[in-house]
């Protein structure tokens, strides 16, 4: 039996703009579907580590092991400080899960997988927009968006108009090309957290 590719989808969006819920909610409804998901989590924090200082894994790695395998019944973990690339990581996955349906990269954004944006306001729509078009291939990594999303659209606070003079304002200043703009102004808008089944059925219409 030949292993499946699995569909990779990137979020995008701000501290507190709903990614992490979202994302809890989707994997729990696809697996619910007998679907096998993954999830690559990016961590901001500088000198971040799962080891704790003093255990044995702690011991080798600053002994000079790399990588450490962490091996018990209930869960295998691999440390290592070997840089990698999101395909090498992939490739890894891949060969460890053939089976895999789905893998969310949360906090790994610039890549031409489809992409989902989660805003908490409209002053960090802004910002978001020119961090990601000041990044290398910002266009295509706008573009490659697929739904908006985040805390921004279930609160109340949440106006279609307000956002469209938003997205004419960021024209207007030069920040944001016209026929992104356009693109961006007929995304879908969701609800993720709470109808991840809509999230699912506007991915697969993609294809």
């Amino acid at each position: 039996m030949k292993d499946r590719i699995p569909h990779i989808i990137a979020l995008k969006g701000f501290s507190n703009s709903g990614k992490t819920t979202s994302l809890e909610s989707v994997v729990k409804f696809l697996t619910s579907q007998d679907k096998k998901v993954a999830v690559i989590k990016h961590i901001h924090q500088d000198n971040f580590t799962i080891d704790q200082k003093g255990k044995d894994t702690w011991k080798m790695r600053n002994a000079g092991g790399d990588p450490i395998v962490s091996y018990s019944n209930d869960e295998i973990a691999f440390l290592t400080n070997h840089k990698l690339d999101m395909e090498n990581t992939l490739g890894i996955l891949a060969s460890i899960r053939p089976d895999l349906d789905y893998v969310f990269l949360e906090g790994f954004w610039e890549n031409s997988y489809p992409k989902i944006l989660f805003i908490k306001n409209l002053e960090e729509l802004e910002n978001l927009i020119e961090e990601i078009l000041h990044s290398p291939m910002g266009n295509n990594y706008l573009q490659s968006t697929f739904c908006l999303s985040g805390t921004y659209f279930v609160s109340g606070s949440y106006h279609k108009k307000a956002m469209m003079e938003k997205f004419d304002g960021l024209v207007e200043s030069g920040i944001l090309p016209k026929p992104l703009k356009k693109h961006i102004a007929s995304l879908p808008i969701l609800n993720i957290k709470d109808h991840p089944e809509k999230f699912l059925k506007i991915f697969q219409s993609l294809s």
